[in-house]
């Protein structure tokens, strides 16, 4: 559950302004145009930005940023097994790599996949955190109909907080709560 009341963020001459919101379990998609404070709000909710007003989180944040830093000259199961180590208790990779249609490229270097399969292991690497509330900036990128079809049903069966950034309207219809900013 996440609420928010008076929260502002102050850039120098502008200033962005989120009344007051509540979050609560199930899909919210934040659609509004470039510069609208959809990643801001992500930021201050995943606590990576200062700004004034009142926050309540409750529970872990996973974080999906919209710029994928991977590396490259990595194999994609070696990159996600060492973030595993850091996850308790263990997270069950092979299911994550059938949900993402990637068991077949877990021993291909990372550098290798195309930008849609590179935007799954990013997907991926946020999952495996166990995490009450996710807030994904722009997750719909470089995916194909198909995968965003898979990723909706794999956030709709997990029962959490979801926030979700995007541009595309493929999403409005299909969710809980739609903001518009």
């Amino acid at each position: 559950m996440i609420e928010l009341n008076g929260v502002v963020k102050r850039y120098k001459n502008l200033h962005l302004r989120f009344k007051s919101m509540r979050f609560d379990a199930g899909i919210t998609v934040l659609h509004g145009h470039n510069g609208s404070g959809k990643s801001t709000l992500l930021s201050i909710i995943a606590g990576l930005t200062n700004f004034e007003g009142d926050l309540k989180v409750k529970g872990r944040v996973g974080l999906l940023s919209e710029a994928r830093a991977l590396p490259g000259l990595v194999k994609v199961d070696d990159y996600l097994q060492t973030l595993a180590l850091i996850e308790t208790p263990p997270v069950a990779l092979d299911t994550l790599y059938e949900h993402f249609c990637l068991s077949e490229h877990k021993h291909r270097l990372i550098a290798q996949l195309s930008n849609g399969m590179k935007q799954r292991v990013h997907l991926m690497s946020v999952f495996m955190m166990d995490c009450d509330i996710y807030v994904l900036d722009e997750p719909l990128n470089a995916l194909d109909q198909n995968n965003i079809s898979r990723l909706m049903l794999f956030i709709e069966q997990m029962n959490k907080t979801v926030i979700i950034t995007t541009h595309q309207p493929l999403l409005i219809g299909k969710v809980k709560r739609l903001v518009c900013q």
